[in-house]
C-alpha cells in the first residue's frame, strides 16, 4: 500500500467544506491557502461568484496544495486559474488579480479607479497569462521578491487595515492575519505592538525568503500572543504544543495559573524548543554512512598435478616458459618472461611451480 504524505488533502473532504462554508472560505483553510481564506469572508465568496466557480475547480485547486507539500520551494508560484477568479467582476475591478500577483501599485491603482473605469479590467482578460508567465519566470529566477519595510508600515499604520493584519498578510503571516482578522489586532495590542517591531518582522521575513533562516519560534511573537488571549491557549498553538493549546482553551489557562506562570517562563521554553528543532534539522541533514566490506583474494601455490583436482583449471600454460618465474616481479633478472594475457585476469589466482620445488618468497 502507498504511504500517504502527511497533510495529505483529499477531494472529498474539500467538497464537503466547500459547499455549506465555501463563501467563508473554509475549503480554503483547510487547503492552507489562508489568504485567499481571509478574502472569501469579506467579499463572501468573492461576491458568490469565487465560490460558485471553486466547484468546478476543486480537483485542481487539491493537486496544487499537495504539490506545494512535496515541493515547497514552489510556494511562490502563482496559478492561472487563481489569477482569473480574483480577476472576475468587482474583485477585479478593484485590483485582486494584480495584489495577488504581486503587483501592488497596479492593484492600489485599480482600487482608486475601478479598474481604470473598467477598461484596464477588461483589457487585463487578455494580457493576464503573459502577466503570470513573467512573474513566475522572475521568482523562479531570482527568488521571492524581497518586501519593504516601508511599505508594511503604511499598511499597519493605517488603523482598519492594520487592526485586521492585512500586514502580516503582505508579509506572507497569513495565519497572523487571519488571527488579527477575527481578534481585531489581538485585542489592538498586537496592533500596538507591530508598530513597534514590525521592522525587525520584516527583516526576518526577508531572511526567510533567501533561505537564510530557518523556521523557529521567536519569542516577540509568543509573549504577543500570551499577555492579552494568552488565557485560551494562543501561545501554546503557536509552540505546536496542541495539547497544552487545548487544554488552556478548555479550562481558561489552567483556571489563570498556568496562563500568569507561562509570563515567566516563555522565554526559556521557547529557547528549549529551538534546540530541539535545531537537533532535530541536523539529524535529518547528517549523511548516512555505509559501511562496506572488502574480500582479499588469496593465492594458492599448487603444482600442476594438484590443479587437476580444480573444478575450472585454468589453461595450460605453454611449455616454452617456466611456471615458476611467471609471477615474478619484474625487478628480478630472471624475470624474463611475463604471463600470458588469457592467465594474468585468472580468477582463481593460481601460481604453477616445478613439482618438489618452492619459489623463494621473493617470487610469490
Amino acid at each position: 500500500m502507498e504511504k500517504v504524505p502527511t497533510g495529505h488533502k483529499r477531494i472529498l473532504d474539500a467538497y464537503v467544506l466547500a459547499f455549506p462554508l465555501g463563501f467563508l472560505g473554509a475549503h480554503h483553510f483547510y487547503l492552507n491557502r489562508p489568504g485567499w481564506g481571509v478574502i472569501y469572508i469579506f467579499t463572501f465568496g468573492l461576491f458568490g461568484l469565487g465560490w460558485v466557480v471553486d466547484w468546478f475547480r476543486l480537483p485542481f485547486l487539491v493537486r496544487d496544495a499537495n504539490e506545494r507539500l512535496a515541493n515547497p520551494e514552489r510556494m511562490h508560484i502563482k496559478k492561472l486559474h487563481d489569477v482569473y477568479v480574483a480577476w472576475l467582476p468587482l474583485g477585479g475591478m478593484l485590483g485582486f488579480h494584480h495584489y495577488y500577483m504581486g503587483r501592488t501599485g497596479w492593484g492600489v491603482a485599480y482600487t482608486f479607479t475601478l479598474g481604470f473605469l473598467t477598461i484596464g479590467w477588461l483589457i487585463d482578460l487578455f494580457i493576464i497569462p503573459k502577466l503570470l508567465r513573467e512573474r513566475n519566470k522572475r521568482i523562479e529566477t531570482n527568488g521571492p521578491a524581497k518586501k519593504s519595510a516601508a511599505s508594511a508600515y503604511v499598511i499597519c499604520l493605517f488603523p482598519i487595515t492594520g487592526l485586521l493584519g492585512f500586514h502580516h498578510h503582505y508579509l506572507g503571516r497569513h495565519w497572523w492575519g487571519a488571527l488579527y482578522t477575527f481578534t481585531i489586532g489581538l485585542l489592538g495590542v498586537g496592533w500596538l505592538l507591530d508598530i513597534c517591531r514590525l521592522k525587525f518582522v520584516v527583516e526576518r521575513e526577508n531572511r526567510k525568503l533567501k533561505n537564510e533562516e530557518d523556521n523557529k519560534f521567536y519569542i516577540d511573537d509568543a509573549y504577543i500572543l500570551c499577555f492579552p488571549l494568552g488565557f485560551l491557549g494562543l501561545h501554546q498553538f503557536y509552540l505546536k504544543r496542541y495539547g497544552w493549546g487545548v487544554l488552556y482553551l478548555l479550562t481558561f489557562g489552567l483556571l489563570g495559573i498556568g496562563w500568569i506562570t507561562d509570563w515567566f517562563r516563555l522565554s526559556c521554553l521557547v529557547n528549549s524548543l529551538n534546540k530541539e528543532l535545531i537537533l532535530g534539522n541536523r539529524v535529518q541533514q547528517d549523511p548516512v554512512i555505509i559501511q562496506t566490506t572488502t574480500t582479499t583474494t588469496t593465492t594458492k601455490i599448487v603444482t600442476p598435478e594438484q590443479a587437476g583436482s580444480y573444478t575450472n583449471p585454468p589453461p595450460a600454460v605453454p611449455p616454452q616458459q617456466n611456471p615458476a618465474q611467471i609471477y615474478c616481479p619484474p625487478s628480478y633478472d630472471d624475470a624474463v618472461n611475463q604471463p600470458p594475457e588469457h592467465l594474468q585476469n585468472h580468477t582463481n589466482n593460481i601460481v604453477y611451480v616445478e613439482a618438489g620445488e618452492l619459489p623463494p618468497k621473493e617470487k610469490i
